[in-house]
């Protein structure tokens, strides 16, 4: 039995994973890994609740209380349940994770751990007022990029779709031809310089923000940013990507939005 809230937290750290504790709905410890999520301080944290961290519906327009509560009565009863939540940060950005939620006791007081895992954030721009919409296509997008990870490179390189891996240092490492043909750059002048030299100057800030995103290991989906052609005119992209921390790689797709 843990003594301290801050030995659970020390305890579990070696998960490498974004913790919240929670007496009822109320936070009242949160790890590091957690507060950059929620782009937020932990002091500026402690003291939410879920709800506050939450949007109003769930997927299928449930109500984000209503199912809390739901969870929070399973892990009364069988100390631990899991599944599928959508968080808000700072900015309003939808974060999808898998939760696991288990119940344990510091001398007769109960509390709640927090354990989120799977995560995918989704940019604000991309998120419908109060209510989420994921793509279907998604799972296809992770599918068909796992391939190429696994060394498929037939679909990779026949995709129409411009894909792409890059590195950590933020260069183009590998492209099919795709790419070519909706910005005109050839393979070798893409991979030459850093790819945030073909995005707006007005992109910029916002690219990096979501790059840094990937570089924790958490998956994005539906950002959208301003990319150069070899006619020196911009065209928007909407990507879909997650990385691999071990390779040190992010796997990514990027749809033209016409």
């Amino acid at each position: 039995m843990f003594k301290k809230i801050d030995e659970v937290i020390h305890f579990f750290t070696k998960l490498d994973k974004p913790l919240l504790i929670l007496d009822g709905l109320r936070v009242v410890a949160i790890n590091s890994l957690a507060a950059e999520l929620f782009s937020l301080d932990k002091q500026i944290l402690i003291g939410q609740t879920v709800l506050d961290l939450s949007p109003q519906f769930q997927e299928g327009d449930v109500s984000s209380e209503s199912l809390l509560i739901q969870y929070i009565d399973e892990v009364n009863r069988n100390e631990k349940h899991n599944y599928k939540w959508i968080h808000n940060d700072a900015h309003g950005n939808a974060i999808l994770c898998t939760v696991n939620l288990i119940c344990f006791q510091i001398g007769n007081e109960q509390f709640m751990l927090e354990i989120m895992e799977d995560i995918k954030v989704f940019p604000v721009s991309n998120v419908p007022h109060k209510k989420i919409c994921f793509n279907s296509n998604n799972l296809k997008i992770r599918t068909m990029l796992k391939l190429k990870n696994h060394e498929d490179l037939s679909l990779f390189k026949s995709s129409e779709t411009p894909l792409c891996v890059c590195t950590f240092d933020g260069y183009f490492k590998e492209l099919n031809d795709a790419w070519t043909e909706q910005l005109g750059w050839s393979i070798e002048a893409l991979r030459s310089k850093p790819f945030l030299d073909f995005v707006h100057p007005e992109d910029h800030n916002k690219t990096l923000k979501y790059f840094n995103v990937l570089l924790k290991g958490y998956d994005l989906y539906l950002f959208t940013n301003r990319y150069i052609n070899h006619e020196s005119q911009y065209i928007n992209l909407r990507w879909s990507a997650f990385s691999d921390k071990v390779s040190r790689e992010i796997f990514a797709i990027a749809e033209i939005i016409k």
